[in-house]
């Protein structure tokens, strides 16, 4: 009673310098109490900043570092995607991670907690001296200060708290009937709908957690099992199957009134195709969501469709020439920095395709800049950054850009200004396959052109002789609120000569 109320009217140091003379256990119980006091304060949460956009919550792909590692201010911890691009987050801190907060996977909102750090500027303050010198022959080791704990515990501890610690071992060691499993809802939803108890599923996430991949397999499992039970259960047909029926049976038994002599089994189990995969539910998130939302809107936008062919042999000759030039360079060639060239020219001289469509209906903006949106396929779907200023750029700086946003999109990993501000679209779907399409409006703006794949059919020549040729499809819609057809024919007819006859693109080229 005295050593409580003493600690709560005087600092510990004080009364640990005070009765240190009388108690050889004091010094410990000082050093212990620091370092305990040090460490709550040495403990820092960082938070999911605001990522700008009005974004309130991201989905966290993939953490970059794990638990234990040593980090430090400005390092990137872990990879977020909204629904606008994937953003990496740094830490504010330096020092050890001590817990994750969330999985990978999972949905964070700004403001939780991300992950947690045990700061190292902090934990690396010296203990303070001890006031005794009865202490200076203890070492300061793991096991001293794991001695001084116990110590400490039987120093303030009564015969009546021992018998309740004993008491308490004594439950400790008796295996726990209920445990508490760590795992998302939609984790449970799927072991609910397969009729999986979680607490018999081995975990293999972080701390524990039991993941979508740990349920599958105990569904697996599960499934082996059924099976096993279902060729036990119908062992007993072979015997009515192989074996020849006796002919004084056929005569007597072998009726449609009486059928009791086969043996059929009363109950047979439900037998379920272990080939089959299991049904799955995939939330909308990331840049699927921005996907889905643009989209949506397309399809209210009154667009027309406008298709010629064009022959590529003249093109893919340039392209011949110039790939191997370039490679040296470290750049990678393909047909599309022309097709994005071509339309920048076209578009000098049909500015009213590169341009934004009001939300309110009543406006239009016309712009200068040529930033050419292109649509990519990447395991993270689609996804539509843009090329800025192809005005002002040549062939080759059009293919590193092109390569820089591609290796951006397959990492998912490409940023706010790379999707932002595009103000006419191309879609090269000929490099998968098909040959003509029908492609979507990419709201606000109000043109978008398509590329089919190149072919090698017969065509006639000047001289009526019939001659290969390489031939694709150029596919355009365009918003019909604002551009008419005759607009769209004559910008696809000038970008079609300049594939046809790259050489003229050497006017403009810059």
């Amino acid at each position: 009673r005295h050593t409580h109320t003493t600690i709560g009217t005087m600092s510990v140091t004080r009364f640990c310098a005070q009765l240190s003379s009388r108690h050889r256990a004091l010094p410990l119980l000082r050093s212990h109490l620091f370092r305990q006091f040090r460490r709550s304060f040495a403990i820092q949460s960082q938070i999911l900043p605001d990522i700008g956009e009005g974004i309130v919550e991201v989905e966290l792909l993939e953490w970059l570092v794990k638990p234990g590692d040593k980090i430090s201010q400005f390092q990137e911890i872990c990879l977020v995607e909204s629904d606008k691009a994937a953003v990496k987050i740094s830490s504010r801190y330096d020092g050890t991670l001590v817990a994750l907060n969330v999985e990978a996977g999972e949905m964070a909102k700004v403001g939780s907690v991300l992950f947690t750090v045990e700061d190292g500027s902090k934990s690396s303050s010296s203990d303070p001296p001890a006031e005794s010198s009865s202490s200076a022959d203890i070492p300061s080791t793991p096991e001293s200060e794991s001695s001084s704990s116990s110590s400490l515990s039987s120093w303030f501890s009564s015969p009546s708290s021992t018998s309740a610690e004993a008491s308490s071992s004594s439950d400790t060691d008796r295996p726990k009937s209920t445990t508490k499993v760590l795992t998302t809802p939609a984790v449970r939803a799927l072991a609910k709908k397969h009729n999986i108890d979680l607490s018999t599923v081995a975990a293999s996430g972080v701390r524990g957690r039991i993941t979508k991949e740990d349920v599958l397999n105990a569904v697996s499992e599960a499934s082996n099992v059924v099976e096993t039970n279902i060729e036990e259960h119908y062992a007993s047909i072979d015997d009515v199957i192989g074996a020849p029926l006796p002919q004084k049976q056929i005569d007597s038994k072998f009726s449609t009134s009486d059928l009791s002599w086969l043996k059929i089994p009363s109950d047979p189990p439900a037998i379920s195709s272990s080939s089959a995969c299991p049904d799955e539910v995939i939330p909308i998130r990331g840049l699927r969501k921005s996907m889905v939302r643009s989209m949506t809107q397309s399809a209210q936008i009154p667009a027309f469709l406008y298709t010629d062919e064009v022959c590529a042999d003249a093109i893919t000759r340039t392209h011949l020439d110039l790939k191997s030039s370039l490679r040296d360079r470290g750049i990678r060639l393909t047909l599309m920095p022309f097709f994005l060239k071509a339309a920048s020219i076209s578009l000098l001289k049909f500015p009213v395709l590169n341009s934004h469509f009001s939300s309110n209906l009543k406006e239009f903006t016309q712009f200068g800049r040529h930033n050419i949106s292109v649509a990519m396929d990447t395991p993270n779907g689609l996804i539509v950054p843009n090329v800025k200023d192809v005005q002002d750029l040549s062939i080759a700086d059009i293919a590193a850009e092109l390569m820089r946003l591609q290796n951006l999109g397959i990492k998912g990993r490409l940023g706010p200004s790379d999707l932002a501000q595009g103000t006419f679209s191309l879609s090269n779907i000929g490099s998968i396959g098909g040959t003509v399409t029908h492609p979507l409006v990419f709201p606000p703006q109000v043109a978008i052109g398509a590329i089919g794949k190149i072919r090698t059919v017969p065509r006639f020549d000047e001289n009526m002789i019939v001659q290969p040729s390489k031939i694709f499809h150029a596919s355009w819609s365009a918003d019909h609120r604002i551009i008419d057809g005759a607009t769209m024919a004559r910008f696809a007819d000038l970008w079609k000569s300049l594939i046809e006859e790259p050489s003229k693109m050497i006017i403009d080229l810059r």
